[in-house]
């Protein structure tokens, strides 16, 4: 075993005599080291759509923690350390332009109660926008 292949301290003493475990997908007595499992499931078993309805469904996830405050709790939810219910994000503030879209169209951080709709993060320049 090459220093490279040792497992590093936090993966713990088990890790260390090889563990392996069943792949859910492949027929028994199928075992794949631990450390392997998940590169093994998405390079042997995941479709490319299955594998990009992944990385949407994780983005989405990010996405839908831009308005955590510094303590984790959504805009809105009750949060002990802001003192009552939690301010949210206090960078990238509802409305505030975070990015742009391949044409230039601002992208920006909706509302609480729109953030789940793709249609609210896009925001169409208007005259008022550019003042």
């Amino acid at each position: 075993m090459s220093s490279t292949d040792a497992p590093g301290p936090a993966e713990g003493a088990l890790s260390a005599i090889g563990v392996r475990v069943p792949c859910q997908y492949c027929p028994p007595p199928a075992m794949i080291p631990r450390r392997e499992i998940a590169a093994h499931v998405l390079t042997q078993h995941l479709s490319v759509a299955e594998a990009k309805d992944r990385w949407a469904y994780r983005l989405i996830n990010i996405l839908s923690d831009l308005d955590r405050c510094q303590h984790g709790r959504h805009e809105g939810d009750p949060c002990g350390s802001c003192g009552g219910l939690s301010t949210g994000n206090p960078y990238p503030a509802p409305g505030r332009v975070i990015g742009h879209g391949v044409y230039g169209n601002p992208i920006v951080l909706p509302t609480r109660d729109r953030k789940t709709d793709p249609a609210a993060w896009r925001h169409t320049t208007t005259a008022k926008d550019n003042t």
